[in-house]
């Protein structure tokens, strides 16, 4: 979706645009939220990202593409966590992933819509500065990847990247943190509530400046058209965060104007008040962030939130993927 900076001028320029075009009428309304849910919602950057622009070392970063079910290959980040490789070398360590030491979680980030994997960097930063690894994979339709973005097709994308980690990196589930930024919110939150029906318990799932429902955002940001009627990508993270019974953390900015923090209060009050293994849900606010300046604006307290969850998850004592191998792919 639109940033918060853009999203009056854009709103008022897509109106302006097609409302003379449009036959008045119920058609009129649909060809609207047609053109609003394909130019609105999803807004990537097409280029080829190097790893020299996750701004880490060269042997702190692989670069990944993942084959979809329907033969695409989706490019992303192994990014490592900080001083890990260094460890090993020093340690004289080396082999297969069963001998590897162990970290303290994969994070599979699921990035907001705008832009792609190179505009994280900030949030890649600082989880692997915790200790974390982080796989970040873009979305169809971004960076170097082929095809167009949708719910449907992310959801079935989200579940290859899972299968990448837990076979190709034989990083169990139970040390796999989902994290979803804003339109990743509605990525992460259908991936973690498949994987907790089906049994498979991640070990956490983080929320940042995400929403109930993107036909909620929709509507609040529309209210003239039927959106809740005609929308097809909607991201019902309020239906499907009851499902969810992993570790959760909710964080929001008290600013944020494209998704208000009311998003976020009501998921967590929608979310069980404890995972299986006993961890209680958490709603961490960010005083004065926005929507995409929570790294800048409150980066020690994001911090302090992530570092907090991460303590508070009992992973267990087991090992890790290889960290200072070649260039992954599958």
């Amino acid at each position: 979706m639109l940033t918060a900076s853009e999203w009056p001028a854009g709103r008022t320029e897509v109106v302006r645009q097609h409302e003379s075009r449009l036959i008045p009428g119920p058609q009129n309304a649909h060809h609207m939220i047609q053109y609003l849910q394909g130019k609105l919602i999803y807004r990537p950057r097409r280029e080829e990202v190097s790893r020299a622009a996750s701004g880490l070392p060269d042997e702190r970063v692989r670069h990944v593409r993942i084959r979809t079910d329907d033969g695409l290959m989706l490019n992303g980040w192994l990014c490592f966590a900080a001083n890990r490789c260094d460890d090993l070398s020093r340690n004289g360590i080396s082999g297969p992933p069963a001998q590897r030491p162990q970290g303290r979680a994969l994070i599979l980030y699921c990035p907001g819509t705008t832009g792609h994997r190179g505009h994280r960097l900030k949030a890649i930063q600082q989880l692997t500065s915790l200790g974390c690894d982080v796989l970040i994979v873009d979305y169809r339709g971004y960076a170097e990847n082929a095809g167009s973005p949708s719910e449907r097709w992310m959801a079935r994308d989200a579940r290859r990247i899972w299968k990448y980690a837990t076979d190709h990196l034989a990083v169990p589930a139970h040390r796999i943190v989902i994290y979803g930024e804003s339109l990743g919110g509605g990525v992460a939150t259908s991936l973690a509530a498949d994987l907790c029906r089906q049994g498979t318990m991640p070990a956490g799932l983080i929320l940042r400046s995400t929403f109930t429902s993107l036909v909620d955002v929709a509507a609040e940001r529309f209210p003239w058209l039927p959106v809740r009627m005609c929308m097809v990508d909607r991201f019902d993270s309020r239906r499907r965060i009851s499902r969810i019974d992993c570790p959760l953390l909710i964080i929001h900015g008290t600013r944020d104007r494209l998704i208000p923090i009311t998003h976020g209060r009501e998921l967590f009050r929608a979310a069980p008040p404890r995972s299986f293994n006993g961890v209680p849900r958490r709603f961490v606010e960010l005083p004065g962030a926005g929507h995409d300046n929570v790294m800048y604006a409150a980066p020690d307290r994001m911090r302090e939130a992530h570092e907090t969850f991460l303590d508070s998850l009992p992973l267990p004592a087991n090992r890790q993927l290889e960290l200072c191998g070649t260039d992954a792919s599958s």
